[in-house]
């Protein structure tokens, strides 16, 4: 079986998508696609941060 210029393109598109999905705990990834071709991937991450008690949030000294 003969490996077209397609193919090729189609495995490395899939490699890069999985990978950044092991690499993302919380966010997003937009896969763009244009005449049935993908031709842009963007990665959002989020990044949870640990929430405060009010007491805590009392302690902070603002200048």
């Amino acid at each position: 079986m003969d490996v077209t210029c397609t193919d090729k393109n189609e495995r490395e598109i899939l490699l890069e998508i999985t990978g950044l999905m092991k690499n993302i705990k919380y966010g997003y990834i937009q896969i763009t696609i244009q005449n049935g071709k993908v031709v842009q991937i963007d990665k959002t991450e989020k990044f949870r941060l640990p929430v405060c008690r009010q007491t805590e949030m009392d302690k902070i000294q603002y200048p």
